[in-house]
């Protein structure tokens, strides 16, 4: 086990109800889905050439960081503009136990394939929707406990997306880069919500973005 893979095990380790059999599985699968960005990297452009030797502090334990934040009572995440599967894929792998289901949203065939192709080959709890964003019908998926989307879109345009989709209780953890208090700033032009944020543990400056009560002005 690399250096990097230690620090998600013991990132998972530290959480409530992970024991070391789940914390093992969720490690080996994720060495799968890194091999497995790796090899469709060539011809998807998954994740940042830059960035992908940089797979599991970078990325990996980037997302796994929402887990601690998902309400314990959650049934059904939904993920805005899944492109390669963060934070949808680590989510689901390491929620499976929780019996989760994360529902991903990516308009690029392409991807949605190699989302697929994840989803079968580790039997996770997940469904992908090759449609757009604004063109998801909430009876498709039932009640959304939690939304999730990392590099999508501004706050503002994720408040619109989401809206229509928007339920009692429902939450979103979005997860930002340097400028979200701009973006909070101008979300709330037209949004009303009640809002909390957590400082990235993987990036600096960056963080992520807790909403409730999402409502239209």
């Amino acid at each position: 086990m690399s250096s990097d893979q230690a620090l998600v095990a013991d990132y998972l380790s530290a959480i409530d109800g992970f024991e070391p059999s789940d914390v093992t599985q969720v490690v080996g699968a994720l060495q799968f889905y890194e091999v497995q960005l790796a090899k469709w990297q060539k011809i998807k452009n998954l994740v940042s050439r830059e960035t992908l030797s940089e797979i599991w502090s970078r990325h990996f334990l980037d997302c796994l960081q929402l887990i601690p934040m998902i309400p314990s009572d959650s049934k059904v995440i939904l993920d805005m503009g899944s492109g390669g599967g963060f934070p949808a894929i680590p989510l689901a792998i390491a929620l499976k136990k929780r019996k989760i289901v994360v529902h991903m949203v990516e308009s690029n065939g392409r991807k949605g394939s190699f989302l697929r192709q994840i989803v079968r080959e580790l039997e996770l709890n997940a469904i992908v929707h090759t449609e757009r964003a604004e063109s998801l019908k909430s009876p498709e998926i039932g009640h959304i406990d939690v939304f999730t989307a990392r590099a999508f879109a501004s706050l503002d345009d994720i408040c619109g997306y989401i809206y229509p989709l928007w339920q009692q209780n429902s939450v979103g953890l979005f997860q930002k880069g340097r400028g979200y208090k701009k973006e909070i700033e101008e979300s709330l032009q037209n949004w009303r919500y009640t809002y909390s944020t957590v400082e990235s543990k993987t990036l600096e400056d960056a963080a992520i973005v807790e909403l409730r009560d999402l409502a239209q002005k």
